[in-house]
């Protein structure tokens, strides 16, 4: 069997789009923005495409950081939602942040195993905002919700 540079040529293509391959550096990939700490996040105009429009305020989040990885806790504020007819509130908890990563200016994370994703940039070095897609059970009745969300770094 024939090998030759062009069979090297493609692995390293393939390790640089992949971002890194290791080497002698195991600390893995690194990014200038910092995670790590305390951020307030609420999300608005969250809707499910059948006249149920939602927010949330008072949500905070404590992050810790591992290079491009995030995760931490959350202990949520309120939901509310209104529909035709009606409405509710209801306070939510706390829960997990996971699968937290940063891609550039990009982020992403998800709350309780994913039933809560956020995608989005960062605005400046102490805020992000982006789009939340959500499952919520309000009143017996399962929301799937798309919206705006913005988190800000607390002091």
């Amino acid at each position: 069997m024939k090998t030759g540079r062009a069979g090297r040529g493609g692995f390293l293509a393939s390790c640089a789009l992949l971002m890194g391959c290791g080497g002698a550096d195991s600390s893995g990939p690194t990014t200038s923005h910092q995670m790590a700490g305390n951020w307030s996040y609420e999300t608005r105009n969250l809707q499910d495409g059948h006249s149920a429009t939602c927010t949330t305020s008072g949500t905070q989040l404590r992050l810790t950081q591992r290079g491009v990885n995030f995760n931490g806790s959350a202990l949520f504020g309120a939901m509310s939602c209104t529909w035709p007819g009606g409405g509710g509130s209801a306070s939510l908890g706390s829960g997990n942040v996971s699968a937290g990563a940063i891609s550039g200016d990009s982020v992403s994370f998800t709350f309780d195993a994913g039933s809560w994703r956020s995608v989005g940039t960062f605005v400046t070095v102490d805020s992000m905002a982006g789009i939340a897609n959500l499952i919520y059970v309000v009143n017996g009745s399962q929301l799937i919700l798309t919206g705006y969300w913005s988190a800000r770094r607390q002091p």
